[in-house]
């Protein structure tokens, strides 16, 4: 049998298994299996053995939702990508509207000219008459 201790491993006999086990050594039979365990103890095996349980769900949800959340990451910057492509298309847009306005502020400005110009015709032609 063996004696375990802080990753401390002895091996003992039967005469010596009382006085490790008041030590705080933990007993293994020759097959690996825990038969006692050690005195004065901070947290019971039981108690440890639940809680180390707990701790291995725990973590295994953990890397669930580090899965979901790297997964969720990848759809984030899908969507930016989209967005970058559609704010650089709007910008387009946004220029070729700043242009259609010039023109059609050049038009304008055209018509007023031509209108004030058939204007003065237009009293020319009434004072000869």
């Amino acid at each position: 049998m063996f004696a375990v201790k802080n990753n401390i491993e002895y091996s003992i006999t039967e005469n010596e298994k009382k006085q490790y086990i008041e030590a705080g050594y933990d007993i293994y039979d020759e097959n690996g299996k825990k038969i006692s365990e050690g005195a004065n103890k901070k947290v019971p095996a039981k108690q440890y053995s639940d809680l180390k349980k707990k701790y291995d769900e725990a973590n295994k949800k953990v890397s669930e939702k580090d899965a979901e959340i790297a997964e969720l990451n990848k759809k984030l910057l899908e969507k930016d990508a989209e967005i970058a492509e559609l704010n650089k298309k709007l910008l387009e847009k946004d220029a070729e509207i700043k242009k259609l306005n010039k023109k059609l502020l050049e038009k304008d400005a055209e018509i007023k000219k031509l209108a004030k110009k058939e204007t003065k015709e237009d009293k020319k032609t009434d004072d000869n008459k």
